[in-house]
């Protein structure tokens, strides 16, 4: 009997089939050029992660205020001579005589000073788990605090690669756009320094994944091993910086039979919710005494902005809105450096048109979720985006905001949108083609202005 012709694989399907391979080997290597291409200090608030993360590293979780008001806490001398040693932090290009100072510096842990990294001091040390494991490691082999930090790096990288990974195999309709909203040069840039956003932005987008696989599979029950699991990782969400715990609110597009048919399993997705949100808000009320406000800010007037004229601050964010609105999208694309190295706003619209794109890229055999779902996720990210503002109007300043804080939720937003519509299988090819290409562009052109700034 002749054997049955096997049907050809198409390229989608090819790709597919291994996409959490492929996912890690792209973001590693993405990574380890945003990592190795940025000179030491040169991202956004940088040498107070690193701090904090070294403070973690020695099992020391909470700041201190300091004499002068700020808040730190005591650390190796050598780490403030390195952050010395490399210069002006918000000057992109690194010099010669620069970077041999900065390989001079010998780490002496016995001889310390108090150091302030207030902003940092705020964030729970679970956002650094990886960074400070990495120190912890290097500070054994008694390597030098420039090659703590590059370690430190190095471990952020990996770390994030493994959770993409993780979320991409359990990506159905929505892999491609989650993909590239996860890609997002500045994205995998701050996942490749040492900043609370690399572990946080990875987290986020593996919670985003394991929730929509659970609200999109088959109608099974979920066992309880895995709800179980569900809970730690809702805890482990608690501990991001905020507002991103608020990302919980997607749980509750999983269908309530997925929980069994008791009425107490019916109250699943609301304990999964405190499991995110009781342990942030713990947090964050202990971590209070810490905040440093900026000098001028009347934060009791803020409050009651808040809750007699609430229009006042919708006015305010609106315009805010309008008026910073595209150059935020800008910086989630890519603005680098301290916000001081632009792309192009061909390759940031051209990102854009990518994701819009990306959601006619779902094949019509999977599943995908219903209306009220995609309502719930659309919903989630409009709130923590209006988190955002609220926070930094309580905080700082709505100018203050950065196009980096929406990633996260742009993420929601693909799982939103993706797989609306579907194209037929040879478009499909080519627009996921087109998508590859674009982003491929975006990150080579990141990564040559990132060189040319400092001067590599």
């Amino acid at each position: 009997m002749a054997e049955e012709a096997i049907p050809p694989r198409s390229v989608l399907a090819r790709i597919s089939r291994r996409a959490d391979f492929w996912a890690f080997l792209a973001f590693a290597s993405l990574g380890f050029g945003y990592c190795f291409i940025t000179p030491p200090f040169r991202g956004p608030d940088e040498r107070n992660h690193f701090l904090r993360s070294y403070q973690v590293s020695e099992f020391r979780f909470v700041g201190h205020r300091l004499p002068d008001g700020f808040t730190g806490d005591e650390l190796p001398a050598a780490l403030a001579q390195l952050s010395d040693a490399v210069g002006n932090h918000d000057d992109n290009r690194l010099t010669e005589a620069q970077l041999a100072a900065a390989r001079a510096v010998t780490l002496d842990p016995a001889q310390r000073q108090p150091i302030e990294f207030s902003n940092t001091t705020l964030y729970s040390p679970i956002a650094y788990i990886p960074a400070a494991v990495a120190i912890r490691l290097g500070r054994a082999l008694g390597i030098s605090p420039l090659h703590l930090l590059y370690l430190a790096r190095i471990a952020n990288v990996l770390a994030t690669s493994c959770l993409v990974a993780l979320a991409v195999r359990r990506l159905g309709y929505a892999r491609w756009p989650a993909l590239l909203a996860v890609s997002l040069p500045m994205a995998v840039s701050q996942m490749s320094l040492v900043t609370a956003d690399a572990f946080t932005f990875a987290f986020c987008f593996f919670w985003i994944a394991c929730v929509a696989e659970l609200a999109t599979a088959d109608t099974t029950v979920i066992s309880p091993k895995r709800v179980a699991a569900l809970f730690g990782v809702a805890l482990l969400l608690s501990q991001l910086r905020p507002p991103y715990p608020i990302l919980a609110l997607a749980i509750f597009a999983v269908p309530l039979r997925r929980f069994g048919g008791s009425w107490m399993a019916a109250l699943a997705p609301a304990a999964v919710l405190l499991a995110a949100i009781l342990p942030a808000v713990a947090w964050n009320v202990s971590a209070r005494p810490l905040f440093v406000p900026d000098p001028g800010l009347d934060l009791q007037n803020r409050v009651t902005v808040l809750r007699e004229d609430p229009l006042a601050f919708v006015r305010a964010a609106q315009h805010d809105i309008a008026r910073r609105g595209a150059d935020r999208w800008s910086q989630a694309v890519g603005r680098f450096g301290w916000l001081n190295i632009p792309l192009p706003s061909a390759l940031t619209t051209g990102y854009a048109a990518a994701l819009a794109l990306s959601c006619l890229l779902a094949a019509p055999d999977l599943r995908g979720p219903r209306w009220w779902q995609r309502a719930i996720w659309l919903a989630t990210a409009v709130i923590g985006m209006i988190a955002i503002q609220v926070l930094l109007f309580m905080t700082y300043d709505l100018g203050w905001i950065q196009g980096r804080y929406l990633i996260p939720f742009v993420a929601v937003l693909a799982f939103a949108a993706g797989g609306l519509m579907t194209a037929r299988e040879r478009l499909r090819t080519v627009l996921l083609i087109g998508c590859i290409l674009i982003a491929a562009a975006t990150h080579a052109a990141s990564l040559l202005a990132i060189a040319r700034a400092s001067g590599v």
